[in-house]
Formats: C-alpha cells, sequence, structure tokens
C-alpha cells in the first residue's frame, strides 16, 4: 500500500473485520502488533522514508475497536435517517461525518481503505437509540448504540459520541429525580430532557431555549451598538479562476449595491448575480434577482455592484464569474450569517469569507439574538449579537418586574466553525474581561467582574438579589474589535 512519511496515514493499518472482534480481541491485537512491526520495518529499512532518526517509542495494547457489538433500543437508526436527516421528535444529539465504510478485511484488502459517503447536512440522533429494548434500567452511548452497521458509519466518530454521552448522563439525573426508566424519560419527560441539555450548550436541530426557569426570555434587549452586515477585512488577496459566491442574510426590503474587494490589472468582465435562496447552504440558482456585468481594468479597491431591486427580507446569494482571472479580498476566518460558496468544488461549502458589503445596511446581529433560543450559528441565522467596532461596549437585559436571581449563563464566542480539531491560543472572538452590573431602581450595582476569560460558556452563581435587570460591560476580547456574545440566560434557583 503506498503510503507518505507523515503520521496521520496510518490509520488503515487495520485488522480483524472478519473475526469476533469480543472473542477474538487477544488475538486482533496480537496480528496488529505484528503488522505494525513489519510496517515500522519497512519505514525504518526500506524506501526513502526520511527515519533515520525516529524510534518507535511505543505500542498500545487495547485494540481501538471502530465497531464492535450494538445493542437494540426502541428504534434502530438506519442508512435513510442519517442521509435524509429524519428530525426525530425524541431527538437528544446529532451527527454530521460522513457514511464512512472500512472494508473488513483492513489492511489486506486491495481496494481503498475506506469508502466515505457525504451527506447533505447534518441529522438528529433520538434518545429511543440510547437505552435498551429488554433492559429496562440500561442506557448506552458511543459505538454501541442503537444502530445499522450503515448508520454507524457516521455515528461513531468522537464529537457525536460525546452529544451521546451527555445526552445519556443527564437522562440518567432524570431517572434518579423520578424514580422512572429510561422509557418512561422518552415518554413522559422527552422535553425536559432536550431543555437540559441545551441549558448546558448543547445543540439540538430545530429545537430552541424554551425553559421555564429562564427570566431573560421575559427582558428586553438593548445595547451600545450592533454591527451591520459585512467584511472589510481580509487576510490576503485571493485568486479567483472559476465561478464563486456568497450567500448571505438581508434585514432590509431594499438592496442597492454590493460591493467586493477586487484586485486585477488586465481589461476584463466581471459579472454579479444576485439569487434568492433559502437559507445558507442552499446553493440553487433558480431565482435571479439581478445580474450585473462591469468592464474593470486596473483595479484596487471596492467595486459596487448596482442591484437597484426592492426585496423580501431574507437569504440571498451572488455568484461572481469573468472571462479572466482576478483576485478578490479574502479573509481565512468564517464569520456568522455569510458562506462564501465555491462552485468549482465538490462540496460546494467552503471555509472562510470574502470581503464584502451592501447597501442599504443590514443588521442580522441584533442584540435580541441574545434571547432567541439559539446559542450558535446556523445556516438560518447567525444567533448571536456583534457589536460595532470598538471598546468597551455594553448589552442590557431589563425584565418585566423586579424578579430575584442569584444565576447567569453567558455563552461568548469561541469560533466553533473553525477548521483546526486542536488550538492552543485563545479565539480572537471570545470576550476576555467583562463587568456584570445588577440594576436597581435605575442604577447599576457592580455584581461581578472576569479577566483572561477565553471560555465558551460561563456560569455565575451568588447571592440571591431583587434586580429590574442586568448590564454586561465588554471591557476586552481576545483580539476582535467586536463585542460578541450569542446567550445570556438569567435564574433564581
Amino acid at each position: 500500500r503506498s503510503h507518505s512519511p507523515n503520521e496521520l496515514n496510518y490509520w488503515w493499518i487495520e485488522y480483524g473485520g472478519t473475526l469476533d472482534t469480543i472473542k477474538d480481541n487477544e488475538k486482533i491485537k496480537e496480528e496488529l502488533t505484528r503488522i505494525l512491526l513489519g510496517v515500522w520495518d519497512h519505514i525504518k529499512n526500506r524506501g526513502n522514508h526520511r527515519a533515520e532518526n525516529y524510534t518507535l517509542d511505543w505500542i498500545g495494547q487495547v485494540v481501538g475497536k471502530r465497531e464492535s457489538r450494538r445493542f437494540i433500543g426502541d428504534y434502530i437508526l438506519t442508512q435513510k435517517d442519517v442521509e435524509e436527516g429524519t428530525l426525530f421528535p425524541d431527538r437528544v444529539a446529532y451527527g454530521g461525518w460522513p457514511i464512512d465504510l472500512h472494508p473488513p478485511k483492513g489492511i489486506f484488502d486491495p481496494g481503498p481503505p475506506c469508502e466515505q459517503h457525504r451527506l447533505k447536512d447534518i441529522y438528529s440522533i433520538p434518545f429511543r437509540c440510547l437505552y435498551s429494548k429488554n433492559i429496562e434500567n440500561l442506557m448506552f452511548a458511543g459505538r454501541n448504540i442503537s444502530a445499522t452497521h450503515i448508520a454507524l458509519g457516521s455515528t461513531r466518530v468522537q464529537g457525536t459520541c460525546g452529544l451521546l454521552g451527555q445526552a445519556v448522563g443527564t437522562a440518567s439525573y432524570l431517572c434518579k429525580k423520578y424514580g422512572i426508566t429510561p422509557r418512561e424519560v422518552y415518554k413522559n419527560h422527552i422535553g425536559e430532557l432536550q431543555q437540559l441539555l441545551l441549558r448546558e450548550d448543547c445543540y439540538i436541530i430545530g429545537i430552541k431555549n424554551e425553559d421555564p426557569y429562564d427570566i431573560a426570555r421575559d427582558g428586553k434587549v438593548s445595547a451600545s451598538s450592533c454591527k451591520p452586515l459585512g467584511v472589510e477585512e481580509f487576510t490576503f488577496l485571493s485568486p479567483v479562476n472559476s465561478s464563486i459566491g456568497q450567500s448571505f442574510i438581508v434585514t432590509s426590503s431594499r438592496l442597492d449595491t454590493i460591493s467586493l474587494y477586487l484586485s486585477l490589472k488586465d481589461e476584463l468582465t466581471v459579472t454579479l448575480s444576485t439569487y434568492k435562496v433559502d437559507s445558507l447552504r442552499d446553493i440553487r440558482l433558480d431565482r435571479l434577482i439581478a445580474r450585473t456585468s462591469l468592464p474593470l481594468k486596473d483595479v484596487n479597491g471596492w467595486v459596487d455592484f448596482h442591484i437597484q431591486k426592492d426585496i423580501e427580507p431574507g437569504y440571498y446569494l451572488f455568484k461572481l464569474e469573468s472571462d479572466k482571472s482576478f483576485y478578490i479580498g479574502f479573509n481565512s476566518r468564517s464569520f456568522p450569517g455569510i458562506q462564501r460558496i465555491d462552485f468549482s468544488s465538490e462540496f460546494k461549502i467552503a471555509h472562510g469569507v470574502y470581503a464584502f458589503r451592501v447597501n442599504p445596511p443590514s443588521y442580522p446581529y441584533v442584540p435580541e439574538n441574545i434571547i432567541n433560543g439559539i446559542s450558535r450559528p446556523t445556516y438560518y441565522g447567525p444567533n448571536l449579537w456583534i457589536s460595532d467596532k470598538g471598546l468597551p461596549q455594553r448589552i442590557d437585559i431589563d425584565l418585566p418586574q423586579r424578579t430575584a436571581i442569584n444565576t447567569i449563563y453567558l455563552t461568548f464566542d469561541t469560533y466553533l466553525d473553525s477548521p483546526e480539531h486542536s488550538r492552543d491560543v485563545p479565539e480572537p472572538e471570545c470576550v476576555r474581561d467583562y463587568v456584570i452590573y445588577c440594576k436597581i431602581d435605575g442604577e447599576n450595582k457592580k455584581l461581578l467582574e472576569v479577566r483572561d476569560n477565553y471560555y465558551r460558556r460561563r456560569v455565575h452563581r451568588f447571592e440571591e438579589i431583587e434586580s429590574d435587570g442586568i448590564s454586561i460591560e465588554i471591557l476586552g476580547t481576545n483580539g476582535d474589535p467586536h463585542a460578541r456574545i450569542f446567550e445570556i440566560r438569567i435564574y433564581r434557583f
């Protein structure tokens, strides 16, 4: 099998798919060790693998099982559910990894080491897949859930397994609280389970915060400022050799211009087509709003494409194409409420954003987003407040009447769209320094102050106090010039 000198390229050292992965565990371990030592011998003694100064330091002795025994629950998740994105009423987690199937013969199979079938969207996983059909007090999470072999090819990855574990742990709390079985949780308390998961920062497709104990839901929200739609800062100028696009949210009923930062020297014609779409990931080009072609030469700056249309607020997409190559401002970090499209790519949905702005301004990052019930960006909205440039900034929640409170939940932006699996620095978007004030008779009383934060979720508990509302002053971030908050919850526990 061909390979390159990269430690990430040896995941295909697999064996045991045709054996009993439970009874033959030791046999599989010994054979895998033999195979691994053979691969290491090849790396050290054959070919030019640049491994002269490397040594084999450690070999694990616990076999990692991609798939083994699975339990049967009240429902068995299927390939159809995963591919079609079935929205189960008892959904408690989601997945999105491709259906990733590996040959049973592993390293001895002459074919490719895996086949990945991409999904069109994320899908939900029902609670009924996480408890036993015939053992009333047994729940499970991870690679043993009630799913078919094909469906497990997607659900088995660690991120999804972690969500399943949190769902089962939370359900265990309800079982103890009410003295009931997991099946009774499904029948009588599934809404409570879902709301508890949301409170602890889980995401459940299409389920919003409806926690009756969250006092903030009835409040009136205001802020010192609000950022308009657009990305004017860019990391570098990116070459454009084929059709590109970007979807975005318009909150006004008029679209006069879309402006892009372009750079070119030779004379060429650039065409921008604007379409109405149903979400930020909808790439269907069947509802043309306007098409504008501009002859350009020797440009390095903002170019205005005139649309001049009355429109409905909603989701829109522009497609940009030309008869020659040129450059466009590109920001390597994605931005909520904006989705870059690469029409030349197999997967279309792409990371990062193009520098652009619209006129008249749109405002999808309003303060009210912090109590809209969704605490992370989706393809239907950014779901967070973003201030204008400059710090400090402030956001307020005024309660309908004076209320006793003792707990505040804050959810900040830690850049969940990052393509990197591991980062060792705080995300620039995350609020670093802030002060929480309690409102009493029109005055702000300082409740607490936090410095050097880098967490997405902060829960502040304090002595109970009668309050007319709260005010949060953002003094600094970890680098971004805007203040950002996804969600604020207020409780009296």
